[in-house]
């Protein structure tokens, strides 16, 4: 799990194809469908990019509005 830089929490899990944002601010969750199994771990970047690995080897960027 890692939190964006506006406070909005981000979720990835094994054997999942989403990856699930929460704003607790709006009470609103986001989810994004990325087409492929993720692995485990979730971060954010300078840029508030959310980054999630994929399975088997590949490296999936998603992008959100900040």
């Amino acid at each position: 799990m890692t939190a964006d830089a506006n406070g909005r929490l981000w979720m990835s899990g094994i054997g999942c194809n989403a990856v699930v944002g929460y704003d607790p601010r709006t009470n609103q969750w986001t989810e994004a469908n990325i087409g492929t199994t993720t692995g485990l771990g979730i971060t954010v970047d300078a840029m508030n990019n959310i980054w999630t690995p994929t399975y088997p080897t590949a490296t999936q960027l998603i992008r959100f509005p900040a």
